[in-house]
């Protein structure tokens, strides 16, 4: 039961009891919900704030709750769509288990979740509500990335890729991908524009590679066996480590401008390091391993 409680903070359980109880018209406090989920107040809000920021929410200090008007319009079926569109889904063979093991908060779930991937976006909150109402009223938009200015972006969707938030854009009728944590001045223009459907239907794709604005974003598991090398220094261009899993392994981000300045270093460190995204580098990787063995084998 201990070990059970101890997961009870994850993300993906969190935020189905929370829709549940809100649907049922419960007011929820943030300090019984920190004590419930052994989370900070702040990681609530989070929630609250940009994970749960489309529902019609009210809040009286501390308390939050569903505007009366709307309570019973969340059927089971809207709270597995939006678990869907969150992309939840994939975790389980079936629907039936996501809506009998996680959404019924009455009874103890049979599922438990570790090592869940995400970054810390309370630090980019501003950004993330504006960009969120530009890409809802499809507002043109300006902002620093990179050193550099783009100016009239056209933004689509937030895209949560192995817990990084990018927005998805055309700039210069390119799409293109852009890490919010590197987006400053960002300011909603008062021009609007016209989605493209194409581009929407794009978006959609799972196996859709984007460019990102002016670097690759590359995010690499690293044992626990060789961790301390690359915590106690940058082996990687700009690396952060994004997180410690239990076993001691952490995941570590790094940007890079082309292939060509990091599949030296990356291939020095194999079989140590799994390359989780984006998929380019690692196909990459994997050709030209595959590429050696062959020499090696004729």
């Amino acid at each position: 039961m201990r070990r059970m409680k101890k997961e009870h903070d994850k993300l993906a359980k969190r935020l189905g009891i929370i829709l549940t109880r809100l649907n049922t018209g419960e007011r929820l406090h943030l300090d019984d919900l920190a004590r419930e989920f052994n989370v900070s107040a702040r990681t609530l809000q989070r929630d609250f704030n940009t994970r749960l920021d489309y529902l019609p929410l009210q809040r009286e200090g501390s308390t939050y709750f569903i505007d009366p008007k709307y309570l019973g319009r969340q059927s089971a079926k809207d709270i597995s769509t939006i678990v869907v569109n969150m992309g939840l889904d994939c975790l389980f063979p079936g629907k039936q288990f996501l809506a009998n093991g996680m959404l019924n908060g009455d009874t103890t779930p049979p599922y438990l979740f570790r090592n869940i991937h995400m970054e810390n976006s309370s630090h980019y909150l501003p950004v993330f509500q504006q960009l969120t109402e530009a890409i809802q009223r499809h507002y043109l938009i300006c902002f620093q990335y990179e050193k550099r200015q783009c100016e009239d972006i056209q933004p689509y969707r937030l895209l949560n890729d192995h817990g990084i938030w990018y927005l998805t854009a055309t700039e210069q009728d390119r799409l293109k991908m852009y890490r919010l944590s590197q987006i400053s001045q960002l300011a909603i223009l008062e021009a609007r524009f016209k989605p493209d459907s194409h581009i929407s239907q794009q978006l959609n794709d799972p196996k859709l590679c984007l460019r990102q604005g002016s670097m690759l974003d590359l995010v690499i598991q690293v044992d626990a066996s060789v961790a301390p090398q690359f915590q106690q220094a940058s082996l990687l261009p700009k690396q952060q480590i994004l997180k410690q899993l239990d076993d001691g392994s952490l995941i570590l981000s790094s940007q890079v401008s082309n292939l060509d300045s990091v599949l030296p270093t990356l291939k020095a460190w194999l079989p140590h390091i799994d390359v989780l995204s984006p998929d380019s580098i690692r196909q990459c990787l994997y050709l030209e391993l595959h590429a050696a063995l062959d020499r090696i084998r004729s």
